[in-house]
């Protein structure tokens, strides 16, 4: 029935356990390359290690330096039973539990310890009363990892109390705020919030827990690994990296490798990401009668272990099971039945490590889920009326898109023409926390200088598609973690051209007339003729380096001021430099030979300091220097030694390493002009890259249009069009290979063939690469995928032929690794359909479907009957079956289009026949 029909967008990454938790965004296993393995943990390099685990786990969570912290044996669990054995029986003890965690201490209590307890329970889904004795010592969870309730504040404790609180925060720490004032003992485990690995725990203890243990002897023996004491004194090496036992540095290293990613969103970002989850399913429960949040006070709704129930109580025992099992078989999400001992429903772990957009991109998965079970469920009620969910990825809502610099009226009247939701907030720009909390909500960021796009406010911004800078110069913007992110960054580099090479061409006057200092010294009543001697720029030597767009205008404008120009640009064709009746030449050469030296070049690891100390000296006596491009393009200290010894004649600068530049060792010298980067500063070149920038991005959003991006190639709106479904072959190529690839890629080798040559590579090449690289790293896309595989050292490389073959065009990929190597090649039919036309140089006619299995054989009888036989027998429907050989060695290949991913078990019983040299079921994104 079509209101069974499976949603079209899918979580990336489906793993929604509630622990082991997600791993970090970005995680790969060549990130543990550094652990210290085979050696011991008490060597220098592994203490190094664990300390380091401490400290940053005390700056990222804002512990207390009087404060311990500790890594401790068997995990949460460990950790928490430690402090109870240790602590606890000084004082009566009130017990508080409302999930199964919490239950499980009660039980310790009793029957283990036969402490003098008070226990205070309640049913999942509610708190119980936090009304308690301060002198009692407190043991609670603080947030219930298998009921989804978490205490809503610590008010409820007393400043001044008598007792201890004992907190176990393993589902809290890291995603909510802790207020360690009130928590003697706080515990957490590395797999929850930080998704790492489990066997290790994580003890914090306040002064006064440190004192109750100096103080009290418990009246029951204590194993090894619970002792914290030595003589009556806390055995401070605990907290300082000397476990008491052998800890995995592996998994230290996971650990770290964690905190690396955490600090860059900070904890305030961190809980960000946890809340935008938990609100995505929140609202989703509000808009659909048949689900509800387990917790029945919002205000104690956890924001990290997500439980559901289904509202229909006449439902069947095992309904939420089912509905989970159905997920998994989906592939969508995995781990998201209930626990064990709580009620029957779902439970969705929002921590921070999962995306809030996989969360938005599941919910309408979990109501097809329940509807699908609702209708197989025979003798049950009628499926309820299907209402989707409006998650934020819905193609039909409007783009969201946020100004946090100050634009034109005229650039945000073309958002709203467009019909793009847009906040004009030029405020935000210079409040980077305001920035992180509002920016999660948004498609769209447009900025001029003052907005600082950095890796951590990124990470804030799961919606996030595309960073829209009003200007040229991008320095405020973190490019590699865009483009990590998938994020397109784009500038404006022809709206302020005119403007900043004229500002260039002023500065060269303003320099060689001294007119700044004749101005002062004017208003000051001075007549001082005879001080200000200049030179004239006609008939000098103009050294241009960096003749692109604005260096090419400056080239025009000397010229015409009679200057003989030499240019320095590794880009630079001779052709174009006969265009702008310039001598191209070489760096020392312009060195040597100009009078004057002006900068057009970004800045990058190869341009930055391209004026170093040693450069300089090599200039020719009395030259002057202009700057108007990018700070950091010059030796700032050395320039200023060269001034104030008569190397240099003279400087003028617009732009400096460090913005806003408040000193700089070019202040105050009587021959530097300065000014505060005003290069674009006109009304003419404002208004131009902020209706330009407002176009790109309106562009892109609404058609996939990339235009002067500078972490992807542009694609223009015409180009989309055409260019559509060739970049879905491209993808489902890379996605071919990279799935049947499982040792490291050395190169990557892309051929065109025919009509397709003819269009945008690049943004094919992208595309083929990115479904390479998907296989094992599901977060990227596009924009990512190119830096991705250069990170990894893979080699890329393009062909084009002409026409060959029975297809007007075709694209064939082929992968290598240092075992062998891969090719398939796929065109697009007159329907616009992908097709699979060979595979390792069988040629083949296959559509391309979401479920897939690929086989090989040698050509042989029953290879067909077994296929069709085993997929019958399991129910599984074959919608398409596509055989293709080669008649020279009689290598057989079959690829099935299936209704649904066969189980492990049916790809046993096809490896048990024998028949088979390769079976690999594939996954595409059709």
């Amino acid at each position: 029935m079509s209101d069974l029909t499976t949603p079209a967008t899918r979580p990336v990454n489906p793993r929604f356990s509630s622990g082991p938790c997600a791993k970090h965004p970005g995680f790969s296993l060549t990130d543990l390359s550094d652990a210290p393995l085979g050696r011991s943990h008490r060597a220098a390099a592994g203490k190094a290690k664990l300390q380091s685990a401490i400290d940053r786990t005390r700056v990222l969570l804002g512990v207390p330096e009087d404060y311990r912290i500790g890594i401790v044996p068997a995990s949460d669990t460990g950790a928490y039973e430690m402090a109870m054995w240790t602590m606890l029986g000084a004082r009566p003890v009130t017990m508080l539990a409302w999930e199964s965690f919490g239950s499980g201490w009660v039980t310790d209590a009793v029957k283990q310890l036969h402490l003098d307890v008070e226990v205070r329970t309640a049913d999942y889904g509610h708190l119980p009363d936090l009304s308690i004795d301060s002198d009692r010592d407190i043991c609670f969870t603080w947030n219930g990892t298998t009921s989804g309730v978490r205490v809503p504040d610590a008010d409820w404790i007393a400043d001044d109390r008598g007792g201890l609180t004992l907190c176990d925060a393993t589902s809290a720490a890291f995603a909510m705020d802790l207020p360690w004032d009130k928590l003697d003992v706080t515990t957490f485990s590395w797999q929850k919030v930080l998704g790492g690995e489990g066997a290790h725990g994580m003890l914090i203890l306040s002064p006064r827990a440190v004192e109750r243990l100096e103080s009290y002897t418990p009246a029951w023996p204590l194993p090894k690994i619970f002792r914290l004491t030595k003589g009556g004194k806390l055995i401070e090496g605990i907290f300082r990296g000397e476990t008491i036992n052998t800890p995995s540095m592996l998994c230290v290293e996971d650990y770290l490798r964690a905190l690396d990613w955490a600090e860059t969103l900070g904890l305030r970002g961190l809980v960000a990401r946890a809340d935008a989850s938990a609100h995505h399913i929140w609202d989703f429960c509000d808009s659909h009668d048949w689900i509800a949040n387990l917790a029945v006070d919002p205000a104690t709704r956890s924001t990290t272990s997500v439980c559901l129930r289904f509202t229909d109580d006449s439902l069947p025992e095992d309904f939420a099971k089912r509905v989970a099992r159905r997920l998994e078989a989906e592939g969508v999400a995995f781990d998201v039945a209930n626990y064990r001992d709580a009620p029957a429903g779902l439970r969705i772990w929002c921590g921070s490590t999962v995306e809030p957009a996989d969360v938005a991109a599941l919910l309408p998965w979990v109501e097809w889920a329940y509807r699908a079970e609702r209708a197989a469920w025979s003798t049950g009620p009628a499926v309820p009326p299907h209402r989707p969910f409006p998650i934020s990825k819905e193609p039909t809502m409007a783009p969201k898109v946020l100004i946090s610099d100050s634009l034109s009226d005229a650039a945000v009247q073309i958002f709203r023409d467009r019909s793009i939701d847009v906040t004009f907030d030029p405020s935000l720009g210079k409040d980077k926390d305001r920035l992180a909390q509002v920016i999660g909500d948004y498609d769209g960021l447009a900025i001029r200088s003052a907005t600082k796009v950095t890796e951590k406010l990124l990470a804030a911004a799961p919606n996030l598609k595309v960073v829209g800078r009003a200007g040229i110069g991008t320095d405020n913007i973190d490019k590699d973690a865009a483009s990590r992110r998938g994020v397109i960054v784009m500038n404006t580099p022809y709206g302020n051209m005119i403007t900043t090479a004229e500002h260039a061409i002023a500065m060269m006057f303003a320099v060689a007339r001294q007119i700044p200092e004749a101005n002062a010294s004017t208003h000051a009543g001075k007549w001082e003729k005879s001080r200000f001697m200049g030179v004239e720029l006609s008939g000098k030597t103009l050294g241009v380096i960096g003749a692109g767009n604005i260096g090419g205008i400056v080239c025009d404008r000397a010229r015409a001021l009679r200057m003989k120009v030499v240019a320095y640009d590794p880009f630079l064709s001779e052709e174009r430099a006969t265009q702008l009746q310039v001598e191209k030449v070489e760096l020392d050469d312009l060195l040597k030979r100009a009078d004057f030296i002006t900068l057009h070049v970004p800045l990058t690891d190869q341009t930055k300091n391209i004026l170093s100390a040693e450069n300089i000296a090599k200039t020719k006596p009395g030259v002057r220097i202009v700057n108007c491009a990018r700070g950091g393009l010059v030796d700032e200290e050395a320039l200023a030694e060269a001034l104030k010894s008569g190397h240099v004649a003279g400087a003028a600068f617009d732009v400096f390493a460090t913005e806003p530049a408040t000193a700089s060792p070019l202040f105050n010298l009587p021959n530097v002009v300065v000014t505060p980067h005003l290069g674009a500063a006109t009304t003419e070149a404002q208004e131009n890259v902020a209706l330009q920038v407002a176009e790109q991005m309106s562009d892109y959003l609404l058609t996939g249009a990339v235009t002067n991006a500078l972490n992807m190639p542009s694609v223009t709106a015409e180009e989309a069009k055409v260019m559509g479904p060739w970049l879905k072959v491209a993808e489902h190529l890379g996605a071919f290979v990279g799935q049947m690839t499982d040792e490291p890629i050395q190169a990557i080798e892309v051929i065109y063939n025919g009509s397709v040559a003819a269009m945008n590579l690049d943004a094919l090449n992208c595309s083929a690469i990115a479904g390479v690289m998907k296989a094992t790293n599901p977060d990227v896309n596009m924009v990512s995928a190119p830096l991705v595989a250069r990170e990894r050292g893979v080699e890329i490389s393009t062909t084009r032929q002409d026409k060959t073959g029975a297809f007007d065009g075709y694209i064939k990929l082929v992968v290598r690794t240092d075992r062998r190597e891969r090719s398939v090649a796929g065109t697009v039919f007159s329907d616009g359909k992908p097709r699979f036309i060979q595979i390792k140089g069988i040629n083949i006619d296959a559509e391309v479907g979401e479920h897939m299995l690929y086989t090989t054989n040698h050509d042989e009888p029953g290879i067909i009957g077994a296929l069709g036989v085993t997929m019958g027998k399991n129910g599984v429907n074959i919608a398409n079956f596509t055989l293709g050989r080669s008649d020279r060695d009689k290598d057989a290949i079959a690829l099935l289009y299936l209704d649904e991913q066969p189980s492990a078990g049916v790809l046993d019983q096809l490896r048990q026949t024998g028949l088979f040299r390769n079976i690999s079921p594939l996954r595409f994104n059709v």
